[in-house]
């Protein structure tokens, strides 16, 4: 959750540097910084069950591998026991070799193996980890680079008006698509003339 927040800060402030508006406001560089923060408040409150599903189905996964591997590794224990059973006896009876000398050879390589299994084990759980890890940060980097867009982040991008911080903060309450700031949202001169500029054709 605080990676996700940080995340989002900081791609608010790097767009507050770009063009010091978030949303087609118009504001200044404080008042964009202060909605960056008051949408990051609104992350606080969906990310983190977004990002503890995600983790919880890869954690999920990952449990699921490491059972099927170990379940693997005790048959081809199990398989390589056996084996080493029927080596061991055979020995014993062509060589002719000390039955008890046979049994600390035959420990000693079960042994080995059981560490060599280990080994494998726990170097296949860290490479795991390691991947959970990696794909964490990465879906925490998208999720935060989504919020910002849908928030109203790229002026540029399609994105300026409406999306899920309108909703949260009713920008547009009345559902008329415009500002509720008091002002007409016409896109024209507001000095009492028309707003087509329109020189010398006799007022039209």
């Amino acid at each position: 959750m605080m990676i996700v927040n940080v995340m989002a800060v900081v791609i608010e402030m790097v767009m507050v540097m770009y063009d010091g508006d978030i949303g087609g406001n118009g504001g200044s560089h404080w008042w964009a910084m202060v909605r960056s923060i008051e949408m990051v408040m609104v992350v606080v409150v969906t990310i983190p069950v977004v990002m503890m599903v995600l983790l919880l189905v890869v954690m999920v996964v990952v449990v699921m591998a490491m059972l099927v591997v170990m379940v693997v590794v005790v048959a081809i224990l199990v398989e390589m026991a056996v084996v080493m059973l029927v080596v061991m006896i055979l020995i014993v009876m062509v060589v002719a070799i000390p039955v008890e000398m046979a049994v600390v050879i035959l420990v000693v390589m079960v042994v080995v193996i059981l560490v060599v299994m280990v080994v494998v084990i726990l170097v296949v759980m860290v490479v795991a980890i390691l991947v959970v890890m990696v794909v964490a940060i990465l879906v925490v980097i998208v999720v935060a680079i989504l919020v910002v867009m849908v928030g109203g982040g790229f002026d540029n991008g399609g994105f300026d008006d409406g999306g899920y911080y309108d909703l949260v903060f009713n920008d547009e309450s009345d559902g008329d698509g415009d500002d509720d700031d008091g002002g007409d949202d016409d896109g024209g001169d507001d000095d009492g003339g028309d707003s087509d500029e329109d020189v010398g054709d006799g007022g039209e």
